[in-house]
């Protein structure tokens, strides 16, 4: 099923955004009845405007399920149903395409959201030694994960810059960034995308930030957080993986050890900062308690 993921989301997104327009064109035509038409509309225009929110805006984050999205997209259907039933002796496309957009976004937040219950791997577990993994910088130099000790870091791995979610986690970490160097810590970004997408994303965060790749997500298969089939179909063309990271954070102390993991399950869901820097927080005071 999981295969079925890219294909979906490219089809739905699509269709939402077609069966939208359609509506209002057959209203524009004098198809009647137009409240039918009307109804198919206001079923498909709530999806389509929060994938637009979320390539716009990129927020870092969203509610699990966007209840006013499927209220008003339930309302659209319910409107297209009545028309189609008064008048059965018309065309019911209108109440047929409703319904499947309606349907299409529950699949959508119960289903495509979803990472399938994910499980944290023995490479992560708070508590142990971060596994040795090798990465390259942005200037093609072969780095250690051994090289980030000496001091704590944060450690995300992202999908690329094609997941407006995963650019908006890094713009708000960036913003934040100031609060955790504070605490003397430092972040790096990986992702399997080519280098130069990485460059240029790089170049609008205003932070130092790191950003490194993962070739052929070798990193992250090492660590037990890769998948295949987890880009929108059709993105392969413009030059990203099929196969990419989870949404993963590990934070580790200046000796490598793991304070903290977040393997989210819902491709919508990143740690807030504020969870982060807690993190960093607890560790400076646990060590501070230790030396005393």
């Amino acid at each position: 099923m999981e295969r079925l993921k890219p294909l979906f989301i490219s089809i739905f997104i699509s269709a939402a955004a077609i069966m939208s327009v359609y509506g209002i064109f057959q209203i524009a035509r004098g198809v009647q009845p137009a409240m039918l038409w009307l109804g198919m509309s206001i079923a498909a225009l709530p999806p389509t405007l929060f994938f637009s929110w979320l390539m716009v805006a990129k927020p870092p984050r969203t509610s699990n399920h966007p209840l006013p999205v499927t209220l008003v997209s339930a309302l659209g259907v319910v409107i297209s149903m009545v028309y189609a039933w008064r008048y059965p002796n018309l065309d019911a496309l209108g109440f047929f395409w409703a319904a499947l957009v309606f349907v299409s976004w529950i699949v959508y937040v119960r289903w495509y959201s979803n990472f399938g219950g994910r499980t944290y791997p023995a490479q992560l577990h708070e508590g142990e030694k971060l596994p040795e993994f090798s990465v390259l910088s942005l200037d093609d130099k072969l780095v250690s994960s051994f090289s980030f000790k000496g001091k704590p870091t944060i450690i995300v791995f992202y999908r690329g810059n094609w997941c407006p979610l995963c650019v908006a986690q890094i713009e708000e970490l960036a913003e934040s960034y100031r609060n955790i160097e504070e605490r003397g810590a430092r972040v790096v970004m990986i992702s399997s995308q080519p280098a130069e997408k990485s460059q240029r994303l790089a170049a609008k965060i205003r932070a130092p930030i790191r950003f490194m790749v993962d070739p052929n997500n070798e990193a992250a298969r090492q660590l037990g957080i890769s998948r295949q089939n987890s880009i929108p179909f059709g993105m392969q063309l413009l030059g990203y993986d099929s196969e990419t990271a989870l949404p993963t954070v590990v934070i580790t102390d200046a000796d490598g050890k793991i304070l903290f993991t977040d393997l989210t399950d819902n491709y919508r869901h990143r740690p807030e900062p504020e969870k982060l820097l807690k993190v960093l927080d607890i560790a400076e005071a646990a060590a501070e308690a230790a030396r005393v």
